[in-house]
């Protein structure tokens, strides 16, 4: 993709090593354009061509921007909306004006903030502006309590206002797309350095954000696996303390992941579509006294395979990818950020599930990574299959540092993240859901799932809670000796009760972790988020990516 617009481009740096034949390169190099951020002083600068105002209360700001505080007087309801008022004396001659609410409705949450600044950043666009700066006023930055992150949301809302997809800014030029060229920060009340840190975390959370956005945009072609596999090497090419490996020989994966081959057993005769293994880690310079594995279910494009998904439910499935598409970009912020102490590592299974002569059934039974054998029932439950070879792997990574001494197994905390399931969306809607095992649960005051949804509400990023239970496990348990997992039923997870709660038990049994609860000897932290409802929004086939729940899970991990 093409540099320009007077963002930041990250270099093409690299430190990466792949076993996977080369595919043709797109016609742009890959590269994540952010807009220069920086501080500013006041509302006032002379580099600055408007003001994005992002307030509570208009009464608060009325001598500050009297042409605005005119405006609102004719107006009942120019708080309700966003504005552009001429206004003398400030950048540009002109405010963009964006409210938040009260913020004491009982519906109200920190989100207000972020989705007032995102606003304002797409009406500045809209109105021809490519250096605002964003005035947080003191009726915000001042807040403390569920609304004490208000410069942090502001700077992430207004980041993210300035996305245009890898696609759009590649066919339309990186200028013509995104043309935001500088973003400035004007935190009223703050101080230098509180405002710096806001602007630097906002800044590494959008370059996760972006990562992910781009991943789980692209179509089944610009992101097919190998291009996939691609996209995340050049996005963390050069940067310290991070390596990236790629597998991408068939044999290799048919023999280390069973499962994971199965479901692109099918894309086997189109070499563009063949599966890559990515694996993404952290390791501070420091050396680790933690360490987090994220799983990530990339299905670049789902058919349904022979349960082929028809009637129309096929549109929008490039989406499948969110969840290693999640992965990535929460580890692209890590390597911003360079946190000490933990290490972090992404395993992104990038498939396809494709329909033909060689695709894999319902009756077949496949045994995985672990050694647990797999009744397959519908070919259209295949991320648990893929993400349950890299669980796997994840597992025997960690016992293997526990015998070998390196890490004692309260060291470690391993987590899936997909969009898994039509039920996720039905019970509860846009909200990324996070779900703890055993031993997770026990983690520190409220389990890790607890913690992870009161730190992502604090920054915007909600999580709902669902909990396992033993009717999980009794679901997928074994019914004929031919077998030790039962995949899913014949019925679609939204039809099912507890549609995605199961699928973590699937995930548990298959993966071996079942061993490794909070009675064994080597009892592993485990936390599912199924993020189907989260990752995009609009549309199934016209909607947007949102990037969740980098943001979220930023908070929890690295404490932003």
């Amino acid at each position: 993709e093409g540099g320009g617009g007077g963002g930041i481009v990250l270099p093409a740096r690299g430190s990466s090593a792949s076993s996977a034949p080369r595919v043709s390169p797109p016609t742009h190099v890959f590269a994540m354009p952010v807009p220069v951020a920086s501080v500013a002083a006041s509302a006032k600068a002379d580099e600055n061509d408007a003001v994005v105002l992002v307030v509570r209360d208009l009464a608060s700001v009325a001598s500050q921007y009297p042409g605005v505080a005119a405006a609102a007087a004719v107006d009942a309801k120019f708080a309700s909306r966003v504005s552009v008022v001429p206004e003398a004396g400030v950048a540009g001659g002109r405010v963009i004006v964006s409210c938040t609410g009260p913020l004491t409705r009982d519906f109200d949450d920190p989100r207000c903030i972020s989705t007032a600044a995102k606003a304002g950043i797409t009406a500045a666009i809209s109105a021809g502006s490519v250096r605002p700066v964003v005035h947080v006023a003191a009726d915000l930055s001042g807040l403390e309590g569920e609304y004490g992150r208000a410069t942090l949301l502001a700077a992430a809302g207004a980041f993210d206002g300035t996305y245009a997809t890898l696609q759009t800014r590649e066919a339309r030029g990186e200028a013509t797309a995104e043309p935001i060229e500088t973003l400035s920060f004007f935190f009223e009340g703050v101080g230098e350095a509180e405002a710096a840190d806001a602007v630097a975390k906002a800044t590494a959370v959008e370059l996760g954000r972006r990562v992910a956005r781009d991943i789980c945009s692209g179509d089944p072609e610009r992101m097919a696996p190998p291009k996939a596999a691609e996209y995340v090497e050049a996005a963390f090419a050069g940067l310290p303390n991070v390596t990236v490996t790629v597998e991408g020989d068939l044999p290799t994966i048919e023999k280390d992941y069973p499962l994971l081959a199965s479901v692109c057993r099918a894309s086997r005769k189109v070499p563009r579509h063949h599966p890559r293994v990515v694996t993404v880690t952290y390791t501070p310079a420091g050396g680790a006294t933690k360490s987090t594995t994220i799983v990530g279910k990339g299905v670049t494009y789902d058919t349904g395979g022979a349960d082929i998904k028809a009637g129309g439910i096929m549109a929008g499935m490039k989406r499948d990818k969110g969840g290693a598409a999640a992965a990535a970009g929460f580890l692209r912020t890590v390597a911003e950020l360079q946190p000490e102490g933990g290490s972090y590592t992404a395993l992104l299974g990038f498939v396809r599930n494709s329909v033909g002569t060689e695709c894999y059934v319902g009756d077949e039974i496949i045994t995985g990574h672990a050694g647990r054998s797999v009744l397959v029932v519908n070919t259209d439950a295949e991320g648990r299959m893929v993400m349950a070879d890299l669980l796997s792997v994840a597992r025997k990574n960690a016992t293997e540092a526990v015998a070998a001494g390196t890490l004692p197994a309260d060291a470690f905390h391993l987590l899936t993240c997909a969009t898994l399931t039509g039920h996720a969306v039905v019970a509860m809607g846009t909200y990324p859901i996070a779900i703890d095992n055993a031993v997770a649960a026990s983690r520190g005051a409220t389990g890790t799932a607890r913690a992870i949804q009161a730190a992502a509400h604090v920054v915007g990023d909600p999580f709902e809670v669902s909990t396992l239970r033993p009717e999980d496990y009794a679901f997928v348990a074994s019914k004929h000796p031919s077998y030790d997992v039962l995949q899913c039923n014949t019925a679609p997870s939204s039809r099912t009760p507890r549609g995605h709660q199961f699928p973590m038990a699937f995930l548990v049994m298959a993966s071996g972790l079942s061993d490794h609860g909070r009675a064994s000897d080597v009892p592993l932290a485990y936390t599912h988020l199924d993020i189907a409802g989260a990752a995009s929004r609009g549309d199934v086939a016209s909607g947007y990516e949102t990037g969740s729940p980098v943001l979220g899970l930023a908070a929890h991990f690295l404490g932003i």
